[in-house]
């Protein structure tokens, strides 16, 4: 019933995520918990309320939009999907240094904005957000 439609991308350590299309199986044999294993915290305790509510009737309906509900938290936490991942892998990176020093700390700047971006987002974890601007800042 549900259909294989592409991948989702991590934008900084490129780690995917398959995105399914339909009825999600695993959301019905295991509902809440299926949402707590993808991260969804919000919808595992939604689904949890709405089964104790239903008497597990929801448990039935979840799964018609659980893929559709996954693949937008995907894009919410900052991945990218195949068109975006190709554009990207397409394009210069834009810190490269070149030979004026103005242009290495205005990239240097922009750089360190997106990776706040990123965090503010949640695609980043403090670790890794320090790792990168360490990176950047040695440039």
């Amino acid at each position: 019933m549900s259909t294989l439609v592409g991948k989702a991308y991590h934008p900084i350590n490129g780690a995917t995520e398959q995105v399914w299309e339909g009825f999600s199986w695993p959301c019905l044999l295991f509902g809440c918990v299926w949402y707590g294993y993808k991260g969804m915290w919000g919808w595992a305790f939604i689904a949890l309320f709405l089964a104790v509510a239903t008497a597990g009737v929801s448990w039935l309906i979840l799964p018609f939009f659980a893929n559709e509900q996954y693949a937008k938290h995907l894009l919410s936490r900052g991945y990218f999907n195949e068109k975006q991942w190709g554009e990207r892998a397409n394009t210069p990176m834009s810190g490269t240094i070149s030979s004026e020093p103005n242009n290495v700390k205005t990239s240097a700047v922009s750089e360190l904005e997106k990776l706040v971006a990123l965090k503010e987002k949640g695609a980043l974890t403090d670790q890794e957000f320090v790792q990168l601007k360490d990176k950047i800042l040695k440039l």
